[in-house]
């Protein structure tokens, strides 16, 4: 089965996982019952709306594949995919905000300029190797901070939009404490030091999922897929990929 019918078959999952990542306290039952239009009484209103805004975002992605995206349309992705703590949705950032690690050290993004952001999209757009323009896609505006809020789930968005028009499966966090510490942790390091290498690695291994690589995962009763066994199984060309250096 294809990429498109990985999606379908297992949307809530996938929101589900996203939420989790987002700290939303939602179990999956919960989520189940939120995008069924169930209520749940034991979830904060906030916290309905963002997993309800997922769903509304990847009907979004959906609806609109093999679409080319610019300017506007990411800016309409970031809106549909914003909750109550956006002040302003769809709109580029014009505050300062800082990461932190864990020892404290500060990062602080520059603020973005509307004409960079779009000058930008266009160079992703020209990006021939969809598994690279997705994973730059998701690198660009997340480490970026684009926009007021929201910028972490517009990213895995646009990387899947990628992925979806090419069969290459979907990208999600993993609901699980430890992987997602790890995960958020090198994203850190990422916006620190704007090496993706270790990044992609681990998204790749652990966070990309499709019906071939769920297969090895659950035959190898392992959550991570090396790299090289992801590229094989994506028919990818190992020595001349050049998403992953030094690693």
């Amino acid at each position: 089965m294809d990429a498109k019918s990985y999606l379908k078959r297992y949307l809530k999952d996938i929101i589900y996982s996203q939420a989790f990542s987002e700290g939303i306290a939602a179990t999956f039952p919960e989520t189940e019952r939120i995008l069924e239009g169930k209520s749940v009484d034991s979830i904060s209103v906030s916290d309905i709306e963002v997993v309800i805004s997922l769903k509304r975002a990847w009907e979004y992605i959906y609806n609109n594949l093999g679409k080319e995206f610019y300017y506007e349309d990411i800016a309409l992705l970031n809106a549909i995919v914003s909750d109550a703590t956006n002040d302003h949705p769809g709109q580029i950032r014009t505050g300062t905000v800082f990461v932190r690690d864990k020892y404290d050290t500060r990062w602080y993004p520059e603020l973005p300029k509307e004409i960079d952001v779009r000058a930008a999209i266009f160079q992703l757009n020209q990006i021939e190797d969809p598994f690279a323009k997705g994973l730059q896609y998701f690198a660009y505006f997340t480490r970026g901070h684009i926009f007021n809020n929201c910028n972490k789930r517009t990213s895995f968005l646009l990387a899947n939009k990628v992925f979806l028009e090419h069969n290459i499966g979907i990208l999600y966090p993993t609901p699980n404490a430890t992987k997602d510490i790890e995960y958020k942790a090198e994203l850190v390091e990422f916006y620190k030091s704007e090496n993706p290498t270790k990044l992609f690695k681990l998204l790749i291994e652990n966070n990309l999922h499709n019906y071939d690589l769920d297969f090895i995962r659950k035959n190898t009763s392992s959550e991570i897929v090396p790299y090289d066994i992801v590229l094989k199984t994506l028919n990818y060309d190992i020595p001349n990929n050049n998403l992953i250096q030094d690693v």
